[in-house]
């Protein structure tokens, strides 16, 4: 999967950015300066990822009439699915609002919060396959276009296009005299889309009636032309794409209590079903959390589905054998229970250690996302925000040792993070994927994977860095790794306050003892 792309415009704190993810992505920076704001938005973009009909609609009209032109002066002209989709993307990047109608939901806040938000998506992922329009499907279509004009779709190394060429008037008028009544019985309608249908019913009225349904804006031709290639477009959105919010330790502990409350206002509702109890539950019911939150704890829910003790895949292992020592437990109610190691008592997650509560929801999704990359090898994104959280140093420092090897199993990653302890570890495997006389060495004295999984190519990373002043992609420097100015700034301060007041205490004691 290519890297995602995006360009923010005046969402909250950030101004102006734009963000390329990479399989290993990394937001940096101080609070309120937009991290969370940004992955949210990409979570939702990808839910919300659809190409809208003015997206093709718009340019196309202008786009299909100067090939048009273009047959006044050679007699065929081409339609390459490239120059369509360059021709799509341009427009989206001009117009800027990509996604614009999804804030409210992406957010769950009002429109006026939201401001005049923009986002554009590069659709980098967007894919024109002609493959469906065989010469005997264009054929049959060319009957019912009043125009002397035949389609041919032609192969082109990687690419395809469509060949529209100007046929003789004497072959034009025997089609036209040919025509069969029975056609609307037999064409072949691709996949039953409900363009098409719409379309072979629009067909079977006369010019005049068409030319007034359509206002004038379109010919038969552009329609038609208009309507193929609208079925020639997908975008690649066979993701599994899963988040993991920073208040999860609390959600991880109330969300059978949210679920039961949410589930008591809709049976109230229904069964006081009148316009004063949808009142009252209209305004007792708004969305407390951003969407990526809501989906998160409806994810919880699922875990139900796993009753009992679950036999891992080998990053569920790592989280419980390497880090919080204990296996996990779900009962039919959903009661996550944790059982550490070397005992038989399991305890219910509210008297589990903050880590082990915390890195629960790791541990679940991990589940359906090894599934489902073993299974497809498709597109798959887990976005964490700040995975340090509740960790110690050591654990954090495994924490991002897990994220590697993910990353390296195929996943993409995108997390924000305080934590310089990831950020290090994170430096010091992208070093070891280099090439250097001690690297085993070094990897056997640290415990680092013996196979060479929790070595991180830096091509493979992007990081950024949130300021109040704007967004920047950081540098990945070689020896180095990512660097990260407002940490290494702060870090510094800390080691000079620190070593002055050791060496100001040092003299004293000195003093002291001259005295």
């Amino acid at each position: 999967m290519s890297g995602l792309k995006y360009t923010i415009k005046n969402l909250g704190p950030i101004k102006d950015a734009t963000i390329e993810t990479g399989k290993l992505t990394v937001f940096t920076g101080h609070n309120h300066t937009g991290k969370t704001w940004a992955m949210n938005l990409m979570y939702g973009g990808l839910y919300f990822r659809t190409l809208p009909d003015e997206y093709i609609n718009v340019p196309f009209e202008q786009f299909i009439r100067n090939k048009l032109s273009q047959l006044l002066e050679v007699d065929h002209v081409a339609i390459y699915s490239s120059e369509i989709k360059k021709m799509i993307m341009e427009y989206v990047s001009s117009i800027g609002n990509y996604q614009i109608k999804n804030f409210k939901e992406i957010f769950a806040t009002r429109q006026k919060i939201v401001g005049n938000a923009t986002i554009v998506n590069n659709f980098e992922e967007l894919t024109i396959d002609f493959t469906f329009l065989s010469d005997a499907f264009l054929s049959k279509i060319i009957k019912y276009i009043p125009y002397n004009l035949a389609l041919k779709k032609i192969e082109h190394g990687t690419d395809s296009y469509i060949d529209i060429s100007i046929k003789s008037l004497e072959n034009y008028n025997d089609e036209i005299k040919s025509k069969d009544r029975s056609f609307e019985d037999n064409i072949f309608i691709h996949n039953q889309k409900q363009e098409f249908i719409k379309f072979f019913e629009m067909i079977k009225k006369t010019p005049q009636d068409l030319k007034k349904e359509l206002g004038g804006s379109m010919d038969v031709f552009e329609k038609t032309m208009l309507m193929l290639i609208k079925n020639s477009i997908t975008l690649n959105t066979n993701f599994y794409f899963h988040f993991i919010p920073a208040g999860r330790s609390g959600f991880h502990l109330t969300y059978l209590d949210l679920d039961r409350r949410n589930s008591d206002l809709v049976r109230q509702i229904k069964l006081n079903d009148d316009e004063e109890s949808r009142k009252r539950f209209d305004e007792m019911v708004v969305a407390q959390y951003p969407f990526a939150t809501e989906r998160y704890l409806q994810f919880l829910g699922t875990a139900r589905n796993i009753e009992g003790n679950i036999e891992g895949n080998y990053f569920q292992d790592y989280i419980t054998k390497r880090i919080v020592k204990m296996d996990y437990s779900v009962d039919s109610m959903g009661v996550v229970r944790g059982r550490p190691h070397g005992t038989d008592q399991p305890y219910p997650i509210h008297m589990l250690s903050s880590a082990a509560n915390n890195l629960y929801g790791l541990w679940l999704a991990l589940i359906p996302a090894i599934d489902y990359i073993q299974s497809s090898k498709e597109n798959l994104i887990l976005f964490i925000d700040e995975p340090e959280l509740n960790l110690h140093p050591e654990n954090q420092q495994m924490v991002a040792r897990l994220l590697v090897q993910l990353v390296n199993s195929g996943i993409h990653i995108v997390i924000s993070t305080h934590s310089d302890y990831i950020i290090t570890e994170l430096n010091t495997m992208i070093m070891l994927s280099r090439e250097f006389p001690e690297r085993a060495e070094i990897e056997a004295e640290y415990g680092f994977d013996k196979d060479g999984r929790e070595r991180l190519n830096p091509e493979d990373v992007k990081a950024y860095h949130f300021t109040m002043e704007g967004v920047e992609p950081c540098k990945i420097n070689l020896p180095g790794g990512i660097v990260v100015p407002s940490m290494e700034k702060v870090i510094k301060r800390m080691n000079e306050s620190y070593e002055w007041a050791c060496n100001s205490y040092e003299d004293s004691l000195d003093n002291n003892q001259r005295d």
